[in-house]
């Protein structure tokens, strides 16, 4: 379980979900996304996960879902972890009204 290989955790303060998101990292430096919910979502988080997994088997690139479990704080997902830039700090402001 990754999960329990977790060693750098970095909170993520940006987004419209009330998830607590993380940039993490395992013992071999490989970065994930990490999402906390309230355990009163377990259903509804372990269903967008499954949804997640059958949208990546048709070759969307997107983060992919690697791990669901529950822990201490309640219920949490991993997802693959993609480089990007913020669009709503540092990309959209740049571009043109008509481009934006």
């Amino acid at each position: 379980m990754i999960y329990d290989t977790i060693v750098d955790v970095k909170e993520i303060n940006k987004g419209w979900s009330g998830d607590k998101k993380y940039c993490v990292a395992d013992e071999s430096g490989t970065r994930y996304l990490l999402r906390v919910s309230d355990i009163s979502q377990h259903d509804t988080k372990q269903s967008e996960f499954n949804m997640m997994k059958q949208v990546a088997a048709l070759g969307v690139p997107m983060c992919q879902p690697i791990e669901f479990g529950t822990c201490e704080d309640g219920v949490y997902s991993i997802q693959s972890w993609i480089d990007g830039e913020d669009a709503e700090e540092d990309v959209v402001p740049t571009l043109s009204d008509t481009e934006q």
